[in-house]
């Protein structure tokens, strides 16, 4: 089956870059040729693939995290997602089908598929496979190299950040101990996702332990691990766009230190962080009476800049002295400093920019 003669006109595709579009579609023939047949046969919707309770439990007492976004599972917070959409054609019961994602996080997939696929009771037709495969490469590829690898399809990609982290703080992606595909759900087993961190993962590199078998029969190709920093930069981008962040308008170009050490120890000693949350908790009290619960999250973060450049320390160790990665996106680096100074909040759309907006104790 030829997929590119049927999705890519004139050079182009409606969810992706061309390029990357032949090198997934390569990838994940199989998926897509499966799905074009169920389509085409217009068969109902399969049933059932739900996660035991038995399953359920030893996912909470490995600590298990959702592999999409790091929420640390809890009692009725998760469930099983198919990463081949059953109407799609995808397996229900198949572990290399399967994987076990937060309830948030399966949501937002829901509300990508609806704006994206077809309806399941509605006539297939030719036109509406481009999308198909956007959804079904995005799916894919998330479940195999973690969220920011989605960037690569943006279609799909900017539907499920806008869906799953528009309108509340920032989750950690920095995941630490998920289970991806052929995950078994027993007691027992160890994370085995291939982007979890090194030093969650435990085993060493012992290639009979059952960890690295799991690992090497899932790692990703050489030619995505080497894209690995440019995808990290790509999803960061989109958050920023996502929240009108421009880096170049209100960021002045890193100072470098006025020291030989680079990474921040010097600076951090000097830096009283609790007093700079201290003014930063009553300039923020003020603005959010004067705005009725309501502060532009861009007011804040020039905030931010402001009292980085009075204490002429590189953004690398003011990040660090107060805990923030300094790879994160900005609206994830100002949810950070929020938390910390005990803010119950949100962020919402206001007019033309996102604000950091108070809930009340009941929400």
């Amino acid at each position: 089956m030829n997929f590119q003669v049927s999705s890519v006109r004139e050079g182009h595709h409606p969810c992706m870059d061309v390029k990357t579009y032949q090198r997934l579609a390569e990838r994940y023939s199989p998926v897509l040729e499966q799905a074009k047949n169920y389509l085409s046969k217009k068969r109902k919707p399969r049933s059932g693939g739900t996660i035991s309770d038995i399953r359920k439990q030893a996912l909470i007492d490995a600590k298990a995290e959702c592999p999409m976004c790091g929420d640390p599972f809890q009692n009725g917070s998760f469930n099983t997602e198919h990463i081949q959409s059953k109407c799609l054609g995808g397996d229900k019961s198949c572990d290399h089908n399967r994987v076990a994602i937060c309830i948030p996080c399966n949501n937002a997939k829901n509300k990508v598929m609806q704006r994206m696929l077809p309806y399941p009771d509605s006539k297939y037709r030719p036109s509406s496979w481009p999308m198909v495969e956007g959804y079904s490469l995005w799916s894919e590829l998330t479940a195999d190299e973690g969220l920011a690898a989605g960037a690569l399809v943006p279609e799909a990609h900017a539907y499920f950040l806008e869906a799953r982290f528009a309108d509340e703080p920032m989750l950690n992606q920095r995941v630490q101990r998920a289970f991806g595909r052929f995950s078994t759900w027993e007691a027992g087993d160890v994370p085995n996702f291939s982007c979890n961190l090194p030093d969650a993962l435990g085993g060493g590199n012992d290639p009979q332990s059952k960890l690295s078998a799991r690992l090497h029969r899932q790692s990703p190709s050489n030619e995505l691990v080497a894209w690995g920093t440019v995808l990290r930069k790509v999803a960061r981008g989109f958050f920023d766009r996502l929240f009108d962040y421009s880096p170049d308008k209100v960021n002045e170009p890193n100072t470098p230190p006025s020291s030989d050490i680079e990474d921040g120890r010097f600076y951090v000693q000097n830096l009283n962080v609790a007093e700079i949350y201290g003014r930063w908790r009553d300039a923020l009290d003020a603005a959010f009476d004067a705005g009725q619960g309501s502060v532009e999250l861009r007011s804040f973060w020039e905030m931010v800049v402001e009292e980085r450049r009075k204490t002429n320390h590189s953004w690398k160790a003011f990040e660090r002295a107060f805990g923030v990665n300094p790879k994160r996106p900005m609206p994830m680096k100002a949810a950070h400093y929020l938390n910390e100074m005990k803010y119950n909040f949100t962020f919402q759309r206001g007019n033309g920019a996102y604000d950091i907006v108070l809930l009340s104790e009941e929400e």
